[in-house]
């Protein structure tokens, strides 16, 4: 008996090592180019914890338990082993960065809010300022009464990278918790599918604060494309003077509404009163964001409220050489009225 009770106590002892090991996580791929990796975690403090104790580490989000930097292959695979970790993300490259935080041209409405990836508070190809002129600049403006805030969120005209778009939404949702003012977030950009990105923006409107993105300027489906795939963002896709779907503009069933979006006259960074021609999905989505912000005049609206008064202003119908919803935005009072 006492030999088959310490048998059994041996048993006991060594059962714990045959534990399973967590398993290793996979690092997401991006389809295209990348730079760096964005890291989340299961809680806030695991991931607040993870970014202190480390000096490569770029931001520390809010809006996603996460952290973004570059990490080495021996760090990397730490974390693919860390219990703590959800996900790892290859941090990709798009194109086309400027988010306007809508609440000179601007007639002193305008002010900087946020800057990204250690650049200069100035806007300098004119992508922002022309979008912003025409969502509620005063000479070409929709919303002439509008307060603009900016958030630039690129390192140069060419390279616009997932973390930095985060951490500009991060500010962002911050800003608005902080205000409590009725906001619409314009987002004039592009990436390939990004989890992370659709989450963040998914965040903001769940929050009740009002996306509008860009459908893309590829002639392909936009449901491709983040954030335009976003069920809860407003995706506008770009119409031409003769109201068809222009050449370049993305569609299908992601695209909520049509917008001018070709030979658009708007401001430049010239000088205080030089203008140039501009075309892109990009300014479709800034005229919408003109329009959300001034029928947000009217009161609170959800996301779905906001969809429901854009197509009760809209025009049904009209659009031809069309490959999604046949809706063209319209700036009309009925609605305003009848609210």
């Amino acid at each position: 008996m006492y030999f088959s009770s310490a048998f059994f106590a041996s048993i006991a002892l060594v059962v714990p090592a045959f534990v399973a090991p967590h398993p290793l996580i996979n690092v997401v791929k991006y389809a295209g180019e990348t730079n760096g990796y964005i890291v989340t975690f299961k809680t806030s403090k695991a991931a607040l914890l993870y970014g202190a104790k480390k000096n490569n580490i770029k931001y520390c989000y809010k809006i996603i338990n996460g952290c973004a930097g570059k990490f080495t292959n021996k760090q990397l695979q730490e974390l693919q082993a860390n219990s703590d970790v959800t996900g790892i993300y290859e941090d990709g490259v798009g194109g086309t960065a400027m988010i306007q935080f809508i609440l000179d041209d601007f007639g002193g409405r305008a002010k900087w809010g946020k800057t990204l990836a250690g650049q200069p508070d100035i806007d300098e190809n004119g992508h922002g300022t022309s979008c912003s002129g025409v969502a509620a600049g005063s000479s070409y403006g929709v919303a002439k009464h509008a307060n603009i805030i900016a958030v630039k969120v690129f390192d140069n005209p060419s390279v616009v990278l997932t973390s930095d778009v985060i951490a500009g939404l991060d500010y962002i949702h911050d800003s608005v918790k902080t205000s409590h003012r009725p906001s619409v977030v314009n987002i004039s950009l592009w990436f390939h599918a990004s989890q992370l990105l659709d989450y963040a923006v998914t965040k903001l409107t769940r929050d009740n604060i009002i996306v509008v993105t860009s459908a893309g300027n590829f002639a392909k489906s936009a449901s491709s494309y983040s954030p335009a795939r976003v069920p809860s963002a407003i995706t506008v896709a770009a119409s031409n003077i003769t109201d068809q779907q222009t050449s370049f503009s993305n569609y299908g069933p992601a695209v909520d509404i049509f917008a001018p979006g070709e030979d658009i006259v708007c401001p430049s960074i010239q000088d205080k009163y030089s203008t140039r021609v501009s075309f892109g999905t990009s300014y479709s989505a800034a005229y919408v964001s003109g329009l959300v912000a001034t029928i947000y005049a009217l009161g609170n609206f959800t996301t779905d409220e906001m969809k429901d008064a854009l197509n009760s202003l809209a025009l049904q119908g009209v659009l031809t050489n069309v490959y999604t919803p046949n809706i063209l935005v319209q700036n009309g009072l009925p609605y305003c009225e009848n609210k």
